[in-house]
């Protein structure tokens, strides 16, 4: 994965946004305050909500990750939009997000519901990814307000059966979840990550090593 530094106003604008969530801002605010600095585009907007954190709540981020080598054996929990949303965007070739927490993101954040053939082409990656991983099991969430959930649900078993995973499908959203000490969360959804003991970025580990895929850096 190569890192592209971005230009210099976002930059400065990232730094003035750290230093005022270092002195307890909302988010929002912080965000606000800034973009009408630096004249901020909707994009842009985006690159710093997503990626800038204050240097004690991107360590706590940071801490959480485990690596690889921990999730023999493991049961995971996957956030399926929110990682499926991340590997869409780079099998798309769109740039990502290398956040300050240490946590690959997409930016828009937009997964295409839509297009049946991007959705079983992501979780084919996500799943192989999975398998080769060698984990124990593996719970599927899956908002229960997000439409197609039962194409989404077709696809999920299949690959699961095909690939002989251990896993179920929960029609919950993850963030309402409580989990085991032992349990390996999958997400870069901050929200997500704030609950769980361990996390692990799956997009991360499958694309850190393709040198086609590019990922934007704030600092």
């Amino acid at each position: 994965m190569r890192l592209i530094t971005c230009e210099s106003n976002i930059l400065e604008a990232a730094e003035d946004m750290r230093y005022l969530l270092e002195r307890f801002y909302d988010r929002q605010v912080a965000l606000s305050i800034v973009c009408k600095k630096y004249k901020i585009n909707k994009l842009q907007q985006k690159l710093l909500f997503n990626g800038v954190y204050d240097d004690k709540n991107a360590y706590i981020n940071r801490s959480k990750l485990t690596n690889e080598k921990n999730l023999i054996d493991a049961n995971l929990n996957l956030d399926l939009y929110n990682v499926a949303s991340i590997i869409n965007s780079g099998l798309l070739s769109e740039i990502l997000l290398f956040a300050d927490d240490g946590y690959l993101r997409n930016i828009n954040n937009i997964y295409n519901k839509n297009n049946i053939n991007l959705i079983e082409y992501a979780l084919e990656v996500c799943f192989v990814t999975i398998f080769y991983l060698k984990i124990k099991s593996v719970k599927v969430f899956l908002d229960p307000k997000i439409n197609k959930n039962d194409v989404f649900s077709k696809i999920i078993n299949t690959k699961m059966k095909k690939m002989n995973i251990n896993g179920n499908i929960k029609y919950s959203k993850i963030e309402n979840a409580s989990f085991p000490t032992n349990q390996i969360v999958v997400s870069s959804n901050s929200n997500v990550i704030q609950i769980a003991k361990y996390t692990f970025d799956l997009p991360h580990f499958i694309f850190k090593k393709s040198m086609e895929i590019k990922s934007y850096s704030l600092k």
